[in-house]
């Protein structure tokens, strides 16, 4: 397996793990997209071969991720990028008509919204650090794959509030889930889905299900606000891990994602609000932008 570490060395340069996941892309992809040609790292490691991604390839690991989720084939997608136009663009697309159409003109503002977000960096969600403190967790795990994610959180998080109702007591802040450091080559990893709680309680085995105490431990995180639906979480993502490559050193721990608005409040998905914790060993302040 490569290499995980990457940011301080080399500001801007990202290891295969830290791409991976800011790109919301498997390393088996990525492996493939560079085979092909697709997505090429800046830099191979003539010793030991590890890739490293510079944090502007993030755009186009985007549109590449986003024209992969429409079906569209990869030597369609290879004449997107290496074309660099709309119209050719529109001509790949106008080939998906039948499931596309609806689509089509989401694609293309998603597209250009992932050029804009690189190119205009005030348009990006405020990132700063944060010391999480420890904390006692009810918790759900289970394997599943970013398709799945909705599934087993909405099951687990209604689990979950079951059984905290029926110890009497409360929650201490926003439901919650923990997700693999690097997407896997399958793309399947364990995911948890937790929520806080003041103290340590005794779980009857007989009703307590699938949910287990856990200590989630204290961590510096380099933390961002995402505002709006799931959909648009990627973006996000991106944005903070290009950051991470920049200022931090990652640590090797599951990256946090805090839903402090989201379908439990009854609200549209607009309305949403998730944070999106990293865990960083260190953060360069020196290299850190001001606010």
């Amino acid at each position: 397996m490569e290499a995980e570490h990457g940011g301080l060395e080399h500001p801007g340069l990202m290891s295969i793990g830290l791409f991976s996941r800011a790109a919301l892309l498997s390393v088996k992809s990525l492996r493939s997209y560079h085979e092909t040609g697709l997505l090429v790292p800046v830099e191979i490691d003539p010793s030991t071969g590890y890739r490293r991604y510079h944090h502007s390839q993030l755009t186009d690991a985007g549109v590449i991720r986003r024209l992969r989720q429409l079906d569209v084939s990869l030597a369609d997608i290879a004449r997107v990028m290496n074309a660099r136009d709309p119209e050719v663009t529109r001509e790949v697309l106008a080939r998906h008509e039948q499931l596309m159409l609806a689509r089509l003109d989401e694609t293309l503002r998603i597209v250009d919204e992932l050029s804009a977000g690189i190119e205009a960096p005030a348009l990006h969600s405020p990132i700063h650090r944060r010391l999480e403190p420890a904390r006692h967790i009810l918790a759900i795990e289970g394997e599943c794959t970013e398709p799945e994610f909705p599934q087993f959180l909405g099951g687990a998080f209604g689990e979950l509030a079951s059984v905290i109702g029926g110890l009497g007591i409360e929650s201490t802040g926003a439901d919650g889930a923990l997700y693999p450091p690097t997407i896997v080559d399958d793309g399947a990893g364990l995911v948890v889905a937790f929520v806080p709680i003041d103290e340590p309680v005794v779980l009857d085995a007989s009703t307590r299900g699938r949910v287990g105490l856990r200590e989630l431990p204290g961590q510096t995180c380099a933390v961002a606000a995402h505002y709006g639906g799931y959909d648009t979480l990627d973006i996000t993502y991106r944005q903070l891990g290009a950051w991470v490559s920049q200022y931090a050193e990652p640590a090797d721990q599951p990256v946090r994602e805090h839903y402090l608005v989201s379908y439990t409040d009854d609200v549209a998905p607009d309305e949403f609000r998730t944070e999106i914790l990293w865990p960083v060993r260190d953060i360069n302040q020196q290299r850190e932008p001001q606010p």
